[in-house]
């Protein structure tokens, strides 16, 4: 199968979504297909039978680069006949396929003004936002012309929630819909690799054998939750001081405001910013719980590593791989981040040693679960059914 796949950027520093997009990349030219990647830049290692096209773009303004990337891959997509084209970082334009990793323009914005939960001016500059500003306009234009398209583009949806987002804010039929949950690499995320490294990892970190960490991978600190993790650390040392919160992700240019937010709120010596890390296998060994209080998130594949890792995590309702857990049995959910006592009280019942292993144990059972023993779960074979699907149209 010839199979196109589109991006705005190959980078995996850039999170969670570019991560997922190689190991799509490498599962279908490990089963033989010709794929094509149609991005701005790549900067990791592909497999010999994978061709790179280097889409240039104009000038620094926003807005017109995405309007140039978007003409530019309609053009090579019809010169390059292709099986199936797939947009796989979250926007598409017009291609066959979306894989949703972005969730919807509209469902993205609901997650911005829920972020800004502690002010009531920046929730309404918001909520304009999308009627005054040039790049949100062209943003939601461009997802608004895709799926005008008939037939409308198949969605690769990584969790029930963005489903149920595209059904509603595009009137997309159940049959151009897959759920496809976001796996990870075992080998790599496994409570026996991470035992492996706990001493050093926490060595490093400069952990006392007693200290409770706990643990939120981010890149983008406002959606994902730092604010009110930040205040829940807060409201928690007023009855512990054996903790310490870690927040990976982004540079100390990123970190600045939330380390001053945290000092305003008098738990600087609760948080640790530690940047960007290459090996997060070695974060999640060192942390005793996973916490992750986004307010968006279509399936957030932290949460999926975390678990496989055997490590309690607390997510809220706004991430759709809240949706894999049970709550008190493999996982907890918070109805509302922002909700910032109620998430204390959640953390602070995991400093209890037994309950966090037997969470822990069926997080790590629930992953394998999701990973392996569920077939339709991969993404290579959801995409050579969306080939046979075309086809048949």
């Amino acid at each position: 199968m010839r199979i196109a796949i589109t991006l705005e950027k190959l980078d995996l520093s850039r999170g969670g979504a570019e991560v997922a997009t190689l190991r799509m990349i490498r599962e279908l030219a490990g089963r033989g297909h010709e794929v094509h990647v149609l991005t701005t830049a790549a900067n990791v290692e592909l497999p010999a039978n994978v061709s790179v096209k280097i889409i240039p773009l104009p000038g620094r303004f926003v807005a017109w680069r995405q309007i140039s990337f978007a003409r530019q891959v309609e053009s090579l997509l019809r010169e390059g006949n292709y099986d199936l084209s797939i947009a796989a970082a979250g926007r598409g334009f017009s291609e066959d396929a979306l894989w949703a990793q972005c969730g919807t323009h509209r469902g993205s914005t609901e997650g911005k003004i829920r972020s800004v939960y502690f002010s009531r001016t920046q929730q309404l500059l918001r909520r304009l936002q999308g009627w005054f500003n040039v790049r949100t306009l062209v943003y939601r234009e461009l997802e608004r012309s895709h799926f005008e398209r008939r037939p409308q583009p198949f969605v690769i949806a990584p969790s029930r929630m963005i489903a149920e987002e595209f059904r509603r804010f595009h009137s997309l039929p159940d049959e151009r819909i897959r759920i496809v949950p976001y796996q990870v690499n075992l080998e790599r995320f496994s409570p026996q690799r991470v035992a492996q490294l706990r001493v050093p990892s926490r060595q490093t970190l400069a952990l006392k054998p007693d200290t409770l960490a706990i643990l939120c991978v981010a890149q983008n600190f406002r959606r994902k939750g730092v604010r009110p993790l930040i205040e829940a650390a807060a409201h928690l040392q007023q009855r512990r001081s054996d903790f310490i919160i870690l927040i990976a992700g982004l540079n100390a240019r990123h970190a600045e405001p939330y380390e001053r937010h945290a000092r305003r709120m008098g738990c600087a010596e609760r948080v640790r910013f530690i940047g960007h890390h290459p090996r997060i296998e070695e974060l999640y060994a060192a942390a005793d719980v996973f916490c992750l209080p986004t307010f968006a998130d279509p399936c957030a594949i932290a949460s999926i590593e975390a678990m496989a890792c055997g490590l309690p995590s607390i997510t809220s309702r706004y991430n759709g791989a809240s949706e894999l857990m049970q709550h008190g049995v493999n996982g907890f959910v918070v109805a509302e981040p922002a909700d910032t006592a109620t998430l204390a009280a959640q953390l602070e019942i995991l400093f209890d040693a037994d309950l966090r292993r037997r969470v822990g144990a069926a997080a790590a059972a629930r992953a394998l679960e999701i990973c392996v023993e569920n077939p339709a779960n991969e993404i290579a074979r959801v995409v050579e059914d969306l080939v046979r699907s075309r086809a048949d149209r």
